[in-house]
């Protein structure tokens, strides 16, 4: 019968098929969740053993996408994710929901490549919403059927071969030093040292909620991002602190006696929600337009690019897996690049 293994940190099944033992990946790094998908492949086996037909479990596809939308969503890489996040994807899925209500597709297993693709690449483009945008439902809708397939509602995934659409390279809003400043100087304690944080350090601000004095080392200035329950990284990575930045973690620690570098008034972990809606009210009343908490991460990287720091060395600043990542950047770099250009003389 199939049988788990493990590569790495993700769980293989061996099965067999036509009389051949096969090998596949469930893409699971949880065991509960990769047993589920040997459920099915064990049924596969016994039932081609039996010349029985593959059962599949006739579902309304709207209930399996509550389902989906209320369970299966809050499972991340490590465990859950940010309340932001799960609200977004959740967004996403009852789109979704209002999409199969237009087909009148009833089960999940009337859902065709075809349905999907004219979603993505025709039906969200026609009404504007954008290539990240069109991903992410991509993203989402794999998951969604990746999910059925492991309760065996359904046997093949289609949207398996559905490409992603060309994301558009566009450059990252950032604020100015003018703007900067005007953030910085009308906000109130913890916001002000967590703006001046986010943007010293580029951190995001759920590895900033998780910050813990521990994982300050003043021998190395550096600090430890780990994996954790709410941290985007998907490896443990350490941030080197300038002056400024250890001096904020010396006054935080002065402030309080919590673990969390920052804690709210109730000497409790911030959400990251009351960090957005706080930014956002201080650019309104600054009359500082297209600003989120994101913004400082992109302001700390296009500050260094301009001051003239190495894409690569920006790269390893911000925990980017890819120098691609970082190239939304480049374009700030031809003024630097122009002037180190002009140094050179025969």
């Amino acid at each position: 019968m199939a049988s788990l293994f493990k590569r790495g940190d993700i769980y293989w099944i061996r099965y067999k098929q036509g009389g051949k033992w096969r090998s596949i990946s469930t893409g699971c790094r949880k065991k509960i969740e990769a047993e589920q998908v040997q459920y099915k492949y064990a049924s596969i086996e016994l039932n081609q053993r039996h010349h029985l037909p593959i059962r599949t479990i006739s579902a309304s596809a709207t209930e399996l996408l509550k389902d989906f939308r209320d369970n299966a969503l809050k499972i991340g890489d490590n465990g859950s994710k940010e309340e932001s996040s799960i609200k977004r994807e959740k967004a996403i899925v009852n789109n979704l929901i209002s999409w199969l209500d237009g087909l009148e597709i009833n089960k999940v297993h009337d859902i065709t490549s075809d349905m999907v693709y004219s979603l993505i690449w025709d039906t969200l483009p026609a009404l504007g919403r954008s290539s990240a945008t069109c991903i992410e439902t991509l993203r989402i809708l794999k998951k969604f059927f990746k999910w059925t397939i492991s309760k065996s509602y359904i046997h093949t995934n289609p949207a398996a071969d559905i490409k992603n659409p060309h994301k558009e390279n566009k450059a990252p809003r950032f604020f100015t030093e003018d703007e900067l400043q005007k953030i910085f100087n009308a906000s109130d304690e913890p916001y002000k040292s967590i703006f001046q944080f986010l943007y010293l350090t580029g951190l995001r601000v759920g590895e900033l909620r998780n910050l813990r004095f521990n994982d300050y080392n003043p021998n190395t200035r550096q600090i430890t991002v780990r994996l954790m329950p709410g941290n985007k990284t998907k490896r443990e990575t350490k941030v080197p602190l300038n002056e400024q930045a250890i001096t904020i973690i010396e006054q935080q620690r002065k402030a309080h006696d919590e673990p969390f570098v920052f804690v709210n008034s109730n000497d409790a972990q911030y959400k990251p929600d009351h960090v957005r809606k706080y930014l956002l009210k201080i650019c309104k009343q600054e009359k500082i337009p297209n600003a989120t908490t994101h913004t400082l991460r992109h302001t700390c990287a296009s500050h260094l690019v301009q001051m003239g720091v190495s894409l690569y060395v920006v790269k390893e600043i911000l925990r980017h897996k890819s120098i691609r990542e970082t190239e939304i950047y480049a374009h700030l770099a031809d003024d630097t690049t122009r002037k180190a250009v002009d140094l050179l003389t025969i």
